[in-house]
């Protein structure tokens, strides 16, 4: 072999080596190869699932998950991006309250406005097919918002098998109870206990894994508290209403 081949393999040889020594693209490739197995979860469990429910049902998921979805990205006031990049750990321990206490208030205001405006916003938003449900949708956002929180706290401390063991789970547990309350009989009450309990399943296993952590965690809003939400208001200032009115966008023709 001439020395310009010898030297092409060697550095190909090199280049393989620092891919996979590269401590980033094990992290890629956890995270990767939780989120495939999560959508194999679900795509197989989809045409079955398609069999048990109507369009109809459908329908009223969509627009369910359309309005929680919309509000979602913002809930945390952005603040569960900061946990990430945060000075410290005693920096995003606090965020995690301050995100979690932001989604509480939120959720609330939500509520409230479910409650009083009722008619109002269900004609909006052509709701009037959830019935009920529409006053779960703070619950929704809340535990949607939770999830999104414990998977950045996750993330900040390079946890990324745990976060793919969720989000695998939490498909498998989803698809499983679709299945089942569809058989039983269920319709679009049974696609959305579905997607409310799936997502109360990951903040259950969350705070099962962080249990230690949390019940450290000081969940009185202090003054420090405030000082941290101070410190990193940037986000909120800057990310969370562009977030919203994208989700917005993406939302407007389920609503109208």
């Amino acid at each position: 072999m001439s020395l310009s081949v010898l030297t092409f393999l060697s550095n190909k040889r090199l280049f393989i080596q620092r891919i996979q020594n590269s401590e980033f693209v094990r992290h890629v490739g956890t995270l990767a190869t939780g989120s495939l197995l999560a959508q194999v979860v679900s795509l197989a469990a989809s045409p079955i699932i398609a069999r048990l429910y109507d369009p109809n049902s459908y329908a009223v998921l969509a627009l369910f998950m359309a309005i929680v979805s919309t509000i979602a990205p913002a809930a945390s006031g952005r603040y569960e991006i900061a946990i990430v990049v945060a000075k410290n750990d005693q920096d995003s321990d606090a965020l995690v309250v301050l995100s979690l206490w932001f989604a509480g208030g939120i959720s609330l205001v939500m509520l409230l406005m479910c409650v009083l405006g009722e008619h109002q916003l269900k004609g909006l938003l052509n709701a009037d097919s959830l019935g009920l449900w529409w006053l779960m949708v703070p619950v929704m956002l809340f535990l949607t918002a939770a999830v999104a929180v414990f998977k950045y706290y996750a993330n900040r401390h390079k946890r990324y098998s745990l976060i793919s063991r969720m989000m695998i789970a939490q498909a498998l547990f989803g698809a499983v109870l679709s299945i089942c309350l569809g058989v039983a009989g269920f319709k679009a009450d049974g696609l959305l206990v579905s997607a409310l309990f799936g997502t109360l399943f990951g903040v259950i296993y969350l705070l099962y894994i962080y249990r230690k952590k949390i019940l450290d965690l000081k969940w009185r809003f202090s003054i420090k508290v405030w000082a941290i939400a101070l410190r990193y208001s940037q986000f909120p200032l800057y990310n969370a209403l562009p977030s919203f009115l994208d989700s917005l966008t993406l939302s407007l023709p389920i609503f109208f």
